[in-house]
Formats: structure tokens, sequence, C-alpha cells
């Protein structure tokens, strides 16, 4: 039953409430990541700012939450061990009595701004290296400091609609983060939340068995992936998503990712029985530009064919491919995993929608027009 225009309802009204659920069928097996549903973001714990365990030297003077003045003269930073390594915080704090000199809030080993007025500022970072909520003078800074709030922007959840689980990040380090209203950087696109990826082993996975996922390297089977994507960097290859840890010949499964230096988007399917070996499908020389969200479809058929579409512009047609085998992949799926040179996703990620069958035209249309109003493509 292929989704048409034929419902009975004008253009206009079934648009202003369409949403990926529209394409399911009774069946399918399918996951859409729609970030904007009530709790579908669960963040990492906020710290608690404790007023105990405060530690800077003779040159910092204060109690409780604060504020804590600095005497000119040293360099040691107040700091109290309450973040967490690999996670992504909001903090913000006040500067007061300032006359001279400028103070810098560290996450960890992260530094943010120097900062040398009396204000209030807001600093988003990722902790590195250690522990410490940390503020580092410079010699000759004679204010005081006083912590407002500390937030948790690290991701490790994900739940999404569909029979085919949620998206999770198993362990604290590298989380990917999502966007905040009140965050600098961390900012929605269009009004809409995105998760944003270090290029640094922050992923997120399916929490469904591998098992789940062998619809890309399975014969005659065919399946859908369609989702929001901005490539931040201009270097190596970054993954968009993966079923297989790298295309080699010990590996099952299948890779989607962006090359920055030439602009473009690969496919890689590996078989690990034979013949062994790897099919690396690569669009021409600048299909897939960095710096912008994206619109990024791929399509196998069930006559086992791959298509890839970037904002709506074939860039892979119909290749063939052989020799598939009907295994199970070497991972689950994974969203912003590394590519095959082990580059991770480095940028943010918007909407994901997967699901075990061809969207027949008319539902193409529908999902890349939704998405392209979201995000403002």
């Amino acid at each position: 039953m292929g989704h048409g225009h034929g419902h009975g309802h004008g253009l206009g009204s079934r648009r202003a409430v369409w949403t990926p659920e529209k394409l399911v069928q009774p069946g399918d097996s399918w996951l859409w990541a729609d970030l904007d549903a009530a709790g579908a973001v669960t963040q990492a714990a906020d710290p608690t700012i404790p007023g105990a365990g405060w530690a800077g030297g003779a040159n910092w003077a204060g109690a409780g939450l604060g504020p804590y003045t600095h005497t000119a003269g040293a360099t040691t930073a107040l700091s109290n061990a309450v973040l967490t390594v690999g996670i992504r915080y909001l903090v913000r704090f006040t500067v007061s009595g300032r006359t001279a000199g400028s103070v810098s809030f560290y996450a960890g080993a992260t530094a943010g701004a120097a900062r040398s007025t009396n204000a209030t500022f807001t600093e988003e970072l990722t902790c590195t290296t250690s522990t410490g909520l940390s503020f580092v003078p410079s010699n000759d800074f004679d204010g005081a400091v006083t912590v407002v709030y500390a937030i948790a922007l690290s991701a490790n959840l994900v739940t999404c609609k569909g029979t085919l689980g949620n998206l999770v990040q198993a362990v604290p380090a590298n989380m990917p983060w999502s966007s905040d209203a009140d965050a600098p950087t961390s900012v929605p696109v269009n009004g809409k939340r995105v998760v944003y990826f270090g290029g640094e082993n922050d992923i997120i996975a399916s929490n469904q068995p591998a098992a789940s996922w062998k619809m890309w390297n399975q014969p005659g089977k065919a399946c859908s992936y369609v989702g929001v994507v901005k490539d931040n960097s201009g270097s190596w290859y970054h993954g968009i998503f993966k079923t297989s840890n790298t295309y080699a010949t010990t590996e099952m499964g299948m890779i989607l990712a962006i090359h920055g230096d030439m602009q473009n988007i690969g496919v890689y399917f590996s078989k690990n029985v034979a013949p062994t070996g790897q099919q690396v499908i690569l669009s021409a020389a600048g299909a897939f530009a960095a710096g912008a969200h994206r619109v990024v479809e791929v399509y196998k058929t069930a006559s086992d064919t791959i298509s890839v579409l970037v904002d709506g512009t074939t860039v892979i047609n119909a290749v063939a491919l052989t020799n598939l085998q009907d295994l199970n992949p070497t991972t689950t799926n994974v969203i912003g995993g590394a590519s095959p040179v082990k580059e991770y996703w480095n940028g943010p990620m918007g909407q994901q929608f997967f699901i075990d069958r061809e969207l027949s035209a008319d539902e193409k249309t529908d999902l890349r027009a939704y998405l392209k109003t979201c995000y403002a493509i």
C-alpha cells in the first residue's frame, strides 16, 4: 500500500499535520528519532554545586556557595570536583567587585574565555582530563566569583518512536550533547533541537541487537534512511551511521560516511564470507559540502541497488550491489559512528528516520519536504 496524495484532504491541510509517522504501514520495522517530542532526549545528571569542597589556597576567601573573593598575588585556581569528564556543561557565573585582572572558567582542563568585567557570564564547555569546576585568576585579579548554576547538556538517551528501539549512549565519557535554548553555541536550528557530535567517540547506538539491522546487507531486502546532518569538519571521513565497525573483510554490514576533503558521500558494504571484499560507492566530488544542514536519503531496493540523495539531488544512482550476505552485521546501528578510517561525526544531527522498506516516490517527497521545513533547509 503506497503512500499517495489521494486521502480526501486538501494538500495544504494534510501537510499542516504531516509527520513521518504517516509513512508507517502494518508490519513495518522503523525508527524515528524525533528530538522535539516531549521527553525524547534524556540529559546526563546535572552536577550538584555544593557549599563545601572548594579549594583555592590562601588568596581565595569565601564560604558556602560564595561569593569567593580573590586577593591579587597568586594564580591558584578556585576549584571543586563536581563535573564528569566527557560531559558537556552550560555554566553560569557572576564576577563582581573586580577592578583589575581577569578570571577564566575551566571545565576540567577545558578553558573558557578570560573575563575582565563585572557581569554574569555563560560558558558552554566539554569537561576534559579532570573533574574540577574551576576558576583560574590572573595574578592581579581582585574580584569575586559566584556560581549561579551548572547544567549538563550531554545526551545519554534518545527515546525514539517505532519498533527498532531507542538510541543510547552507554557510557558517560564523550557523549554527544543536545541543543539548549539558553546555551551560547548549542542552539536549536530553526527552533528544532539537534544533537551535536564532537568527533571524539561521541556516538549514540540502537539498543536493539545487530540482527535487527541486517536489512542493509540482506539480499532482496529493501530499506530506507532519511536524516538531517551537518558536517562541521573539512577533512577525512565522518560516519553518519553504520552497522559495521570498518569495511575490512572480517566485518559485516554497511557504513554511510562523508569525506570532508573531497566533499563527497560514500556507502561501504563489507562481506566476511567468500567472496570476501568491500564495495565502496562514492559520489562525485562536491556532492556534500560541509558547513550547512543537509537532508540525506539512502534507499536500498529489493533488486539490490543503492541510491543516495542530498537535499533531493541524486548523487549515487541505483548502483548494483553484488554478493550481499544474509548475516547479522558486526554491530547494531550506530549514529555518528566511526567511518572506515575511524573518524567520528563532527557536527549536529537532526531527526533520523529508518524503515525496512523502500519509500514510495510520494513518501520520499513528503518526508524530504517535512525535514527541509523543520530545519529551514
